[in-house]
């Protein structure tokens, strides 16, 4: 155990006790750990018909390195914004990241359920919109993974400045470097070891956990009351607050400190690496217990006892680190910054390059994923490097700037994992896949307040909002000539899907002069053999096309959910054209569903009725049929 030197004090007896906490703490993350381990022996990793997995621990391990590096430099970066009521809102934005986590856990059981492994945001996006919107998904989560790495390896340098005078230069130099160490090793295919992570997070453990208790041992009358003065201070704000008002100061709180949160994403990258999606809840659970706790405390602790954050923008921590335990206190922390901070450097990149070869995948752009002789994708490495060197160029290696840059693209995931969640469960409902589900309401309420962050931040971190839609450009781009020149996967998936001239094949050998069209969902089938009838299933194109239940059912394939009234509208603009001798009967299912999801029928329900003006010749009816086969949700 290290044995620290602690600073003079006017409470010489209260640090001499504090001696005693490098050991006591030791033995209790050593302790904790090999618990946790011995408890489940599949807590790290375990092997499976030869097949190694992560488990929850060594999931949560991983992405808890990642989201612990944002404790060196967001704590400043927040106070810049809000200033002392960032003790407050950093400790509700842990809250709500708690509850966003959930509904990434709920995602993943998704993904697996369709049988689609990894991707994150991206591949649950491109399910629910398609396309286009799945790219602007992909380009938001690569703006997060670029700033990750550019600010990581910043912070690392500005944090080692604490001990020793470094010129401007050299300090990008140094930054540089660790880019191109990473590089290095990614390009040898040397990537994360669960079992090196896990003995680095130990470190970082102990370190954090004895600055923290330290800090605890340290509370003096003075920093008691700027704690109190800051909770009052934002009580104050509350209460002279109209609704209106009281929303938009959460919305400035939460987007000022959402950034000691980056990384809550990557659980869900993980997805590749676990056996199913309950160790991706597990990790979850391990990484809000974690970092819920550790976060908000040493964030409070640094801004109340440092005299004056507003000058340590790039080295709180360790400055904090230094005034509680001298030069030995101060050194470990920032060895345990570097090391923190250069692993994020890594997992952003092994991040980056995951979601990049799975788009190439995708579009089939086969030369992109070329891999070297050490099965590593190198262009698309180099390519990451060269975009996470760039950003530190451009910024000069300015630490506030790079932050600015850094959430839009981490609020952007928030908002478009949310509305994809939100607008998946109420076309599928829970029928398929309800092992795991989160309120509606409150993904609701969650995704409103997101959007608000993410036009605030747009709004006032201009360099990262024109960042973030240069880079989306650019994907879109790139996704329009790859569908054209290589490789347009919707138009595969539309082969497994009916056409429209099947149907009015069909319809041709029906005889006589009725013709009876029944729209229904999947859930709401039922066998009737009626000849002179054509039932029609909308199935969103990227899902496996729902079960043709007999001859005179089709299932047309749509591309959004949003666009079924439109794709309705355009069969029956088609039964007009092709028979216009023919009365055609129209039946429209009655929604069985729950309160919840006819939320959305009722948008559909209002297209619907437009439909007798815009084919006055045709007999519309909405119905239930007795011994459906139906299915509440």
């Amino acid at each position: 155990m290290f044995a620290l030197s602690i600073q003079a004090s006017a409470n010489t007896n209260l640090f001499g006790k504090a001696q005693l906490l490098p050991v006591v703490i030791g033995i209790a993350v050593v302790t904790l750990f090999i618990f946790l381990i011995t408890r489940n022996s599949k807590a790290l990793f375990y092997n499976k018909f030869g097949t190694i997995y992560l488990g929850f621990l060594g999931v949560g391990v991983i992405t808890v390195m990642d989201v612990l590096t944002s404790i060196f430099y967001a704590p400043a970066e927040a106070f810049r914004y809000v200033g002392y009521d960032a003790m407050f809102f950093v400790t509700l934005t842990a809250g709500l990241v708690a509850l966003y986590s959930f509904s990434m856990t709920e995602i993943g059981q998704i993904l697996e359920k369709l049988k689609i492994i990894g991707g994150g945001v991206y591949n649950f996006s491109y399910l629910v919109y398609g396309r286009s919107i799945s790219l602007i998904a992909a380009s938001s989560i690569l703006v997060d993974y670029v700033n990750t790495a550019a600010i990581s390896s910043i912070s690392a340098i500005e944090n080692l400045s604490s001990l020793m005078s470094i010129s401007p230069f050299w300090k990008i130099a140094l930054e540089l470097a660790i880019i191109w160490i990473i590089t290095g090793l990614n390009l040898m295919g040397i990537k994360e070891n669960a079992k090196v992570t896990f003995s680095i997070f130990i470190f970082v453990t102990y370190v954090i956990g004895i600055t923290a208790a330290l800090g605890m041992f340290n509370t003096s009358p003075e920093s008691v009351g700027v704690i109190k003065n800051s909770l009052s201070q934002t009580y104050t704000n509350f209460s002279h607050k109209n609704l209106v008002m009281m929303f938009e100061y959460i919305v400035i709180g939460v987007g000022s400190t959402i950034l000691a949160y980056s990384g809550i994403e990557s659980v869900l990258q993980t997805q590749k690496v676990v056996e199913h999606w309950k160790v991706i809840r597990g990790a979850y659970i391990f990484l809000i217990c974690f970092i819920g706790i550790v976060t908000p405390l040493i964030s409070i602790l640094a801004l109340s006892q440092v005299a004056s954050p507003a000058e340590h923008p790039g080295d709180l921590i360790t400055s904090y680190a230094k005034m509680l335990g001298g030069h030995a206190l101060s050194f470990i922390v920032v060895i345990a910054a570097i090391v923190t901070l250069s692993f994020a450097v890594n997992t952003a990149m092994i991040a980056g390059v995951e979601l990049m070869t799975t788009i190439s995948e995708r579009f089939g752009v086969g030369w992109l994923i070329k891999p070297n002789r050490f099965g590593a994708h190198y262009i698309i490495i180099l390519f990451m490097a060269a975009f996470f060197s760039l950003v530190i160029l451009v910024t000069q290696g300015n630490q506030n700037l790079v932050a600015d840059m850094y959430a839009i693209g981490l609020v952007a995931t928030f908002v478009l994992n949310l509305a994809a969640l939100l607008t998946y469960r109420l076309f599928e409902g829970f029928k398929t896949i309800r092992e795991y589900k989160t309120s509606l309401i409150k993904n609701f309420v969650m995704l409103i307040l997101f959007i608000a962050v993410f036009i605030y931040i747009f709004i006032h971190k201009r360099l990262g909002a024109e960042l973030w839609i240069v880079t989306s450009v650019l994907m879109v781009i790139f996704g329009y000539v790859t569908t054209k020149y290589f490789k347009d996967p919707e138009r595969e998936m539309e082969k497994k899907f009916d056409k429209s001239k099947e149907i009015l094949d069909f319809i041709r050998t029906i005889k006589g002069g009725d013709i009876h069209i029944h729209f229904v969902r999947p859930k709401d089938i039922f066998k009737e053999d009626i000849t002179d009838a054509v039932y029609i299933t909308y199935g969103l194109q990227r899902i496996t096309a729902p079960a043709k239940l007999q001859a005179n059912h089709f299932v047309l394939s749509v591309l959004s959910y949003w666009g079924i009234d439109d794709e309705m509208e355009s069969l029956l603009g088609i039964l007009k054209t092709e028979f216009p001798d023919k009365k055609v009967n129209v039946h429209l299912g009655w929604p069985t569903s729950s309160w919840l999801e006819r939320l959305y029928t009722g948008f559909v329900v209002h297209n619907l009725l437009k439909l007798p003006r815009k084919f006055p010749e045709m007999h519309f009816t909405m119905e239930f049929v007795p011994g459906a086969k139906t299915e509440e949700n």
